[in-house]
């Protein structure tokens, strides 16, 4: 939404071998400006509900600041 700021959090396989930074750069290099996040969190896992969907309220409520 206008004035919203933009946030992803990210899962890796491998987080020794791609960094905050590469994951930036190849989001600068596939998106328009407005969609490029300003916070990136790199984690272990996402919540997920009971019949195994993403859970974005859980997301939001977890990564938001």
């Amino acid at each position: 939404m206008y004035g919203q700021r933009v946030a992803a959090a990210v899962v890796v396989t491998d987080p020794e071998s791609v960094g905050s930074e590469q994951i930036l750069a190849y989001s600068r290099s596939r998106l328009a400006p407005f969609e490029v996040p300003d916070r990136l969190h790199v984690v272990d896992s996402l919540p997920h509900t009971a019949k195994g969907g993403l859970d974005r309220k859980a997301v939001a409520a977890r990564y938001a600041r």
